[in-house]
């Protein structure tokens, strides 16, 4: 068995489905989010506990929204079998912010069950087989279609 050890993540993710945003993109800008502000979440997330939380959601082409999160994740011990998620309607791209895990990624999901998350829309979630691990550290980027199971 192998040993997550994660601290911080970053989540972009690109939903296909009307989810509410939190403001439109502004006409002929773009959108920075300060080194600062992404700190403070951090921060925020280590004192109150929490795991996964928005910077921005934005509705990007009235059918569609872009939402930037922050994922922390806490070192963990190996378990017996690997739950794998999907989301139904969003790509995700990751960026490892630092501190180093492993993700399972790809094969299949058994006993799929229904869930759904009020940004992320529908997916399913479940005990997973034939997956792939591959270990990830600070800089690492990787890209998660609709309907790839993945767990981190």
């Amino acid at each position: 068995m192998k040993k997550r050890i994660w601290s911080l993540l970053a989540i972009f993710a690109c939903s296909m489905t009307t989810l509410h945003a939190q403001s439109p993109v502004p006409e002929g800008q773009a959108i920075l989010i300060p080194s600062s502000e992404v700190q403070a979440k951090i921060q925020d997330m280590v004192t109150a506990g929490g795991q996964d939380e928005p910077l921005r959601v934005l509705d990007i082409a009235g059918e569609s929204n872009l939402g930037v999160f922050v994922i922390r994740l806490s070192p963990r011990e190996p378990q017996e079998s690997v739950t794998l998620m999907t989301h139904d309607d969003i790509a995700e791209v990751y960026y490892v912010l630092e501190g180093e895990g492993i993700i399972y990624h790809g094969g299949d999901i058994q006993n799929a069950t229904a869930r759904s998350t009020r940004v992320a829309g529908p997916g399913t979630g479940g005990t997973g087989t034939d997956y792939m691990d591959q270990r990830v550290g600070p800089g690492d980027m990787f890209i998660v279609r609709p309907n790839i199971a993945l767990t981190t």
